[in-house]
């Protein structure tokens, strides 16, 4: 009798453990933006537009960029920036204000050959589902420049500069 009343109290404290709302992080995703677009078919480079964000929240965020390739599975994302699709050619992105009133920023795809990184890639890439990510901070911390930066191939001077000690 007195297993089956153990038994019974394991069983009732995983069910209410397993029945329990999860934590959220104590950033939570409440602010995250996500921007989805749809197929496109482009050379060279692309735009997204992102709209309706503010420029002290676009300051304060993490943007991070997705893309599925049409030669890919539908369940298959490339970061941006990234080596894309069969290693042909790298993505390189970057987010600037397009647009003042209303505010709007543009998410620019730039698709460049792998073999040099610096030719843009002349071959048309479709993107079958392109994803961005804004992803506020919870903390945004001010950092003060301490003069030059430290020759970085010196571990010495690294370790000095950022008064660190073993």
């Amino acid at each position: 009798m007195k297993i089956n009343q153990i038994l019974l109290a394991v069983i009732m404290t995983m069910f209410t453990a397993c029945s329990k709302k999860e934590d959220v992080s104590p950033s939570g995703n409440d602010n995250v933006k996500v921007y989805i677009y749809g197929s496109k078919t482009f050379t060279g480079a692309t735009e997204y537009a992102i709209s309706d964000i503010s420029q002290i929240m676009m300051d304060s965020s993490l943007v991070l960029a997705y893309y599925n390739p049409s030669s890919e599975s539908p369940t298959t994302w490339y970061p941006v920036p990234g080596l894309g699709s069969g290693s042909l050619y790298e993505t390189r992105g970057y987010v600037y204000k397009s647009v003042v009133t209303p505010n709007t920023y543009s998410y620019t795809v730039k698709l460049v050959d792998s073999w040099d990184n610096t030719t843009s890639y002349a071959t048309p890439v479709t993107f079958t589902k392109f994803k961005v990510f804004i992803i506020p901070a919870s903390t945004v911390v001010k950092v003060q420049r301490k003069g030059t930066s430290p020759d970085v191939s010196d571990y010495d001077a690294v370790k000095e500069y950022y008064n660190i000690s073993e």
